[in-house]
């Protein structure tokens, strides 16, 4: 819209306010303004009932929305049409734009008919073979009929076992590298199997752990020449074990009975200080002396360290 226009606007709207002209009027070069909004479009003729309306958009072509159901019903018509069943070859109007079959009694058939087809050039075909153990010619009833009978079959199986055993086993006994009796063996007889067994466990000489007797073993962490022997170093173990626990646990009370004396008898002895009276009756009231003068270096006890604050650091520290 020009500047022209523009100015224009203001006094176009007054008019219309005043003399209600009716809509779509063309005045002037310029387009009917509404009291609300931006100007109408300039009307034009309906496609299906020719009439004029004022098109709310630039691409309306119907006046209402029955015409545009008038002309979509036509347009179906149109791309629908009438077309030859694929079945029966008969003509009939198509309700969809893709419809091929005039009934579902046509469509149903027709797949049948396709179904069949397929099968039908899949179907197996029967032939005739050559035995591949006795080289006889047979006709195949199924697809999985191979062999001309069934002792051929298993006959054939037989011999594929025997030509693998053929090739993985050995020829000769491991222990008397004699010939062996049949294919799939290692030993000739079970005396040769005991003899290759036992002679194949490596045997140690040792010396029993309790009652020193020598012995021998199989085992390299053998100790004990017998479960007798075993069940007495077991037990002399254990009670070994318990004894060292114990003189363990006495050195700790020796030491915490030492660390208690030296806590209670110190250096400066209460009746040395100047205040030796008082500290006797505060003793006889039942009062606990918990801080002395502290000791020289050379005349602390070395056994018991500096920073002791309880009998459990105590304890792991020694």
């Amino acid at each position: 819209m020009s500047r022209f226009e523009t100015a224009l606007l203001p006094r176009l709207r007054q008019l219309q306010n005043a003399n209600s002209p009716p809509l779509g009027i063309w005045q002037q070069g310029l387009p009917f303004l509404s009291a609300h909004g931006p100007p109408l479009k300039p009307p034009r003729p309906c496609q299906i009932c020719s009439q004029d309306f004022v098109p709310n958009k630039h691409h309306s072509k119907f006046c209402s929305r029955e015409c545009y159901r008038l002309e979509l019903c036509r347009r179906g018509q149109e791309r629908r049409g009438s077309t030859r069943c694929e079945h029966c070859q008969n003509y009939f109007d198509r309700r969809k734009y893709n419809q091929r079959y005039c009934c579902t009694e046509c469509y149903y058939e027709q797949a049948r008919e396709r179904k069949r087809a397929k099968k039908a050039a899949n179907a197996w075909q029967a032939k005739q073979l050559q035995c591949p153990f006795c080289t006889a010619f047979f006709k195949q009833v199924n697809h999985n009929h191979l062999f001309c009978s069934a002792r051929c079959r298993i006959n054939s199986k037989k011999h594929e076992v025997y030509l693998r055993l053929k090739a993985k086993s050995p020829t000769e006994c491991k222990t008397c590298k004699g010939p062996l009796p049949r294919f799939g063996l290692i030993y000739c007889s079970v005396k040769c199997r005991n003899k290759y067994k036992w002679v194949a466990r490596q045997i140690h000489d040792k010396q029993c752990a309790t009652c020193g007797a020598e012995f021998k073993s199989h085992n390299i962490r053998a100790i004990n020449c017998s479960r007798r022997c075993s069940n007495r170093y077991t037990n002399s173990k254990k009670a070994h074990e318990r004894l060292l626990a114990e003189q363990g646990e006495r050195k700790r009370q020796e030491l915490r009975e030492k660390q208690e004396r030296r806590v209670t008898l110190s250096r400066q002895m209460p009746g040395e200080t100047a205040y030796s009276d008082a500290i006797k009756a505060y003793l006889k009231r039942g009062g606990k002396i918990t801080q002395y003068q502290p000791q020289e270096a050379d005349e602390a006890n070395l056994a018991v360290p500096q920073n002791f604050w309880s009998y459990d650091q105590y304890d792991a520290e020694i």
